[in-house]
């Protein structure tokens, strides 16, 4: 599986129709894998929204991924769910899911790692590399040799700071508002990928 591009939407401030137009950009630009992160809306309105998120990314072939709501994945027909630490355990929705289903999960130590792929998870967020709680390039080195599962960067990470995760076993970003936000969505992720390129070499695809 690609992780090179990781995008988490979130449509805080768009129209339905607006929201879904730049998913579309997004992903026909060379977004990899989609996360949709909705906050304090009622399950039925996520539940639709992740039909219709869905409908595109599957026109791309591109994965789509519920944060933290596994019910709406379910019920959505989605590819996996990202579960946060104080949700349920990665092993339990790996009985409910089946082996098919894609499942992250949060990690920044090398417990936290180990324990993520031994309860069957297909793949780890680690950050955030820029913030009030980043992670420094040495430790993200350590957690993410100490697993096979692919580790996926995130925070506050955009064209001009990737190489911030050069040469510590990343295999893929996730970015948000660098996205979402830009006036030329398609130019935008064009030009984070030709930086992963760079940066990451081959390592970032998925073996």
């Amino acid at each position: 599986m690609d992780f090179t591009l990781y995008l988490v939407a979130n449509s805080q401030g768009f129209s339905d129709d607006v929201f879904c137009a730049k998913i579309e950009e997004a992903v026909r630009s060379g977004v990899s894998v989609v996360e949709l992160d909705e906050k304090n809306i009622p399950s039925l309105d996520y539940y639709k929204k992740a039909m219709r998120v869905r409908d595109i990314c599957y026109s791309y072939s591109v994965p789509l991924i519920i944060n933290d709501r596994l019910d709406v994945a379910l019920a959505a027909g989605c590819d996996g769910v990202f579960l946060n630490g104080d949700g349920i355990p990665v092993k339990r929705a790996r009985e409910i899911m089946g082996a098919s289903k894609i499942i992250g999960v949060g990690a920044k130590t090398i417990p936290e790692a180990s324990s993520a792929q031994l309860d069957g998870a297909n793949y780890f967020r680690i950050g955030p590399f820029f913030g009030d709680d980043f992670i420094t390039t040495h430790k993200a080195l350590g957690v993410t040799s100490s697993v096979k599962i692919p580790a996926i960067a995130y925070g506050g990470l955009n064209e001009e700071n990737l190489d911030i995760i050069s040469d510590v076993g990343i295999r893929g970003f996730a970015v948000s508002d660098v996205i979402m936000h830009s006036d030329n969505i398609t130019m935008t992720v064009w030009q984070l990928k030709r930086r992963a390129a760079e940066v990451m070499g081959n390592s970032y695809s998925s073996k």
